[in-house]
């Protein structure tokens, strides 16, 4: 029995726990079959993009489970008014060992609404690099580039500095350096490295790969290739490329890539008193 308000007491009997299990039932049946349904009935008949499929479909699932939870512990005749030591007690774990495991869900919720990553987009947080796989109730999965699947706490992305690759705009930049000996005539330089970068055919041509004699450095004369890529996957190709067509024509052309040169200066004179005596 549930004494309810008043002392009166109400029966909970086999059929009220059979329907109870039965909304249960319905309702992990439910929560398993609804990325197929909306895939089936109500995605193919909007514009949206995956970010935000994701987004509706998590949701959803868990408006689905907080109703089915509900309407099971009514068939059972308990309501939050009568539940009011759990909630106390919820409350307490809440303020003590819980509050990470709700700071992380509410995060979850924000990831899902504002949408500042979305499965599929490259990030780089608290340096780790990888593509977002799922953002889950407590944690959001990253795959990295070495296929490894890390788990980050939704908290993070919502409090750390985050890198989004491919928000908006999946064009990336590519800085490749190169210094090469003094005595290298400046102007033929630049415009080697312009048609290098010129002709990889992974580069841009708008925005247009920029050349620049940045220094003279201590060893070197010190330039910088600056391109733009349509895709961060396509940033180490492109790196690769132009690093091994630099070193092909520089060392067809004769141009040395210098080692880092110091002068030694000895100073002789006198030794000091004493430093012969044995």
């Amino acid at each position: 029995t549930v004494r309810g308000a008043g002392d009166v007491e109400e029966f909970v009997t086999a059929a009220d726990v059979a329907r109870a299990l039965l909304f249960l039932v319905a309702t992990f049946w439910l929560l398993r079959a609804l990325p197929g349904v909306y895939e089936f009935a109500l995605f193919p008949r909007v514009t949206l993009d995956e970010g935000l499929k994701y987004a509706i479909l998590t949701m959803s699932r868990y408006t689905v489970f907080v109703l089915g939870f509900f309407l099971a512990l009514a068939e059972i005749h308990l309501d939050l008014g009568r539940l009011g030591w759990l909630m106390a007690a919820i409350g307490v774990g809440l303020g003590f060992g819980l509050q990470e495991i709700v700071s992380n869900f509410v995060s979850g919720v924000i990831l899902l609404i504002e949408r500042p990553v979305r499965p599929g987009d490259v990030v780089t947080v608290s340096g780790i690099t990888g593509t977002v796989q799922r953002i889950n109730i407590r944690a959001t999965t990253i795959m990295n580039f070495d296929r490894q699947e890390v788990m980050l706490p939704n908290r993070s992305l919502i409090t750390s500095e985050v890198t989004n690759w491919t928000r908006g705009d999946t064009v990336n930049r590519v800085v490749v350096p190169i210094g090469v000996a003094y005595g290298t005539d400046v102007d033929e330089m630049t415009e080697l490295l312009g048609e290098i970068a010129r002709g990889d055919p992974d580069v841009m041509t708008d925005p247009g790969p920029v050349v620049v004699f940045m220094a003279h450095g201590e060893s070197s004369l010190d330039f910088e290739i600056r391109l733009y890529v349509p895709s961060p996957s396509e940033m180490l190709r492109v790196r690769d490329r132009i690093n091994k067509a630099i070193n092909r024509e520089l060392a067809r052309r004769g141009i040395e890539i210098p080692f880092p040169q110091r002068d030694l200066h000895i100073r002789s004179g006198l030794p000091a008193p004493g430093a012969l005596e044995t």
